[in-house]
């Protein structure tokens, strides 16, 4: 059963032995009438007639000295197959080619969110806005180095919006809020990624 399951697949991965069992399952025809669907010599296309006769995917019929061609369901079946392997595997190379950005949406807006809370609202602990980041990292199954790279960017975002407020620095004074902010937003990102990370590893699913 498997062997001949294997040999179908083999059979229908020919492109014109699918477009023959394809358009056969629109309707009957002559051996002529596939030879120009498929773009082939009618000796090449009676050569794949004559497999797809033997594996029950086509049958024929006689009829006024001419063979008429059908589809069988079993052919149905297994064209219905191939389709979805084939949409499956077009899927996945789409899902394989788009970069994956998810470190990069939380630092930003919870950088800017920081710095105008303390600025113009209420005094809010860095380490608050650190660990819900590493939260976010931690939901959305993002590595150690993908939250690495968005502690960079949320430290990054805190001290490029903290240069306008204060009313301009100079580079050393930047260098060093940077250096800080990340120390801080390291350690809290780190605690709540690692601690969501085992509650998703040892509580029940």
């Amino acid at each position: 059963m498997e062997d001949e399951a294997r040999e179908i697949m083999d059979a229908l991965a020919d492109k014109t032995r699918y477009s023959i069992v394809k358009a056969l399952l629109d309707k009957r025809m002559t051996g002529d009438e596939m030879a120009k669907i498929a773009g082939k010599a009618r000796s090449t296309v009676e050569s794949h007639l004559a497999m797809l006769l033997r594996l029950n995917l086509v049958t024929r019929e006689l009829k006024d000295r001419t063979y008429y061609y059908e589809a069988t369901p079993v052919a149905k079946g297994w064209v219905e197959k191939v389709d979805s392997s084939i949409a499956h595997d077009g899927k996945a190379m789409t899902k394989r080619n788009e970069p994956d950005l998810t470190w990069l949406y939380a630092p930003v807006p919870i950088g800017i969110f920081y710095v105008l809370s303390n600025a113009y609202l209420m005094p809010v602990h860095i380490l608050i806005p650190s660990v819900l980041l590493g939260l976010i990292g931690a939901f959305f199954r993002n590595s150690f180095k993908k939250l690495f790279r968005s502690i960079i960017v949320a430290s990054a975002t805190i001290a490029l919006a903290t240069f306008p407020i204060i009313g301009g620095l100079p580079l050393i004074q930047l260098s060093t809020i940077f250096v800080v902010t990340f120390m801080f937003v390291f350690i809290g990102a780190f605690i709540g990624w690692a601690a969501l990370k085992l509650a998703f590893k040892y509580l029940p699913k």
